[in-house]
């Protein structure tokens, strides 16, 4: 693939972000972790370019923002709920997701010349079921699904933490197979553009907070 076009899909994620930049102050608190997730993704996009033209290599910002965007939807998830209920879970994941890591890249491996494969196996499995778990909640509720923000995020999650674990565990049984590597890289610069349009519904259909939307209902 070109290597401009690949850039531009990647940097589509500014599209989710600078929406959810305009309607920050409007949106409900519990979808603001969710903003963050925005930011650090653009950031790493970013950074990682950045490294690529001088020093032809990102492992060190990829192996740290993976961990980084981990915790982070771990805490979306709390802000949704699940894991304010779930407590000693919530903080088992994250016990968990700090030892694999460490393990994976300062111990038995090398921050600087791999990728945390098995780090992200984890993180990803984790969130493929925490977003399961919030779709079924939400369907209890029934509603248009297609409309609900919680739903269309988890919907992202689950395509690119999917791709995630079936490239992963690809890479890990078959390390050395470059040509299926460079079409596993063309693939998932499509679908996580894809994604990155699917958060900018999720972002679209936000609700307010309720002090605005009253306000608005009063005024009318």
């Amino acid at each position: 693939m070109n290597h401009t076009i690949a850039s531009i899909l990647s940097f589509s994620i500014v599209i989710p972000l600078i929406m959810g930049l305009v309607r920050l102050s409007r949106i409900r608190i519990s979808y603001q972790p969710f903003m963050i997730f925005l930011l650090l993704a653009f950031t790493s996009e970013l950074v990682g370019f950045v490294s690529v033209k001088l020093i032809r290599s990102n492992y060190v910002s990829t192996n740290i923002y993976t961990l980084v965007e981990a915790v982070v939807i771990a805490y979306i998830f709390y802000a949704w709920g699940f894991f304010r209920e779930h407590k000693i879970l919530y903080w088992t994941v994250l016990a968990l997701y700090g030892v694999v890591w460490t393990l994976e890249n300062l111990v038995y491996g090398d921050l600087e010349n791999q990728i945390c494969s098995y780090f992200i196996f984890l993180y990803s499995l984790t969130t493929v079921l925490l977003s399961i778990n919030e779709i079924n909640y939400l369907i209890a509720e029934r509603g248009n699904l297609f409309r609900n923000a919680k739903f269309l995020i988890c919907i992202g999650f689950i395509i690119i933490c999917v791709y995630s674990l079936i490239t992963e565990g690809t890479q890990l049984i078959d390390p050395d197979n470059a040509p299926l590597s460079n079409k596993i890289f063309t693939f998932y610069v499509y679908i996580n553009a894809f994604v990155n349009i699917v958060y900018a519904v999720a972002v679209y259909f936000m609700p307010e907070r309720d002090d605005i939307y009253f306000s608005k209902r009063f005024n009318a």
